[in-house]
């Protein structure tokens, strides 16, 4: 199926329309070969007749059909392993030790320390970091107290994504054997995961941690408010330059002091907000709300 110079313009301007992602000129044989599937399965003749029928603003069926075939899922478990290691070995005694800190200060109990997968895709980045605090809640260091030791429902995780269908995924918490092969460490597939009729279930504990939501992030911010940490990798790459800043600066109003964003390595904040202070750990970048 022809796609015209001028179909393939008005589908870039109709995608960031709908999830803020701006396709670059290179990208014609993606969209053509992504949206094919949906103007057949639609029974239109021309990707034309698509783009009219999903500009206009109550066709919410197309829209989520285009967002599904152009949208990447591509992630895993544990994804690049540092990001999870400094995770596990800084970040997340930082956080706690921080909470403590404002806790006791403000005169109150611990409370719920909140994380955000705000690109959560089909839920392994979310279940990753559950699993870590799985592990840390097990050995309980000294920034915790003995007589008052964390529990799972000191923690909770949020996980969002624009992709209906990678929501439903996650939430079901089931993955396959190569699923499950990428990224896993052979322990955290015997503490974490049960099988059955050859497909793994995620353990309950660890599933209970995590809610995950469909969420759009060029929209307002809803349902992420007054998070500590926040995780949102290989995404930003996908936006232009005016709607990345934006999305930056929802993250910073919802982090609170000494909370932490953590980009993915091809993305950068050249010209750092006011209240953010970058810092290095090894290969990993996070970026640190001061005030």
């Amino acid at each position: 199926m022809k796609l015209s110079e001028q179909e393939f313009q008005d589908i870039r301007v109709l995608i960031q329309k709908l999830c803020g992602i701006w396709l670059g000129e290179d990208k014609r044989y993606l969209v053509k070969t992504r949206l094919e599937a949906v103007v057949k399965g639609n029974h239109f003749a021309t990707y034309a007749q698509l783009i009219q029928q999903a500009s206009i603003a109550s066709n919410f069926r197309y829209h989520d059909a285009i967002v599904e075939a152009i949208t990447t899922k591509e992630t895993s478990f544990n994804r690049d392993g540092h990001p999870f290691e400094t995770f596990r070995d800084f970040l997340l005694p930082d956080l706690i030790a921080n909470r403590i800190s404002r806790q006791r200060a403000a005169g109150l109990p611990f409370g719920k320390l909140r994380l955000w997968s705000s690109a959560a895709s089909t839920g392994q980045e979310a279940y990753s970091l559950a699993m870590v605090i799985s592990d840390f809640l097990q050995t309980q260091p000294t920034i915790t107290s003995k007589a008052n030791p964390l529990k799972f429902e000191n923690f909770s995780i949020l996980g969002t994504d624009i992709s209906a269908q990678a929501i439903e995924y996650a939430s079901k918490g089931i993955y396959s054997v190569r699923e499950l092969e990428r990224g896993l460490t052979v322990d955290q597939k015997r503490k974490y995961f049960l099988e059955s009729h050859g497909n793994f279930t995620v353990h309950s504990q660890i599933k209970g941690m995590v809610e995950f939501k469909r969420m759009d992030l060029t929209k307002p911010f809803v349902d992420a408010n007054s998070v500590d940490f926040i995780l949102c990798r290989n995404l930003l790459i996908y936006f232009d330059e005016r709607t990345r800043k934006r999305v930056i600066d929802e993250f910073v109003k919802c982090l609170p002091s000494g909370g932490l964003l953590m980009l993915g390595a091809a993305e950068s904040l050249p010209s750092l907000p006011q209240g953010l202070l970058q810092e290095q750990f090894g290969k990993t970048t996070v970026y640190r709300k001061v005030h």
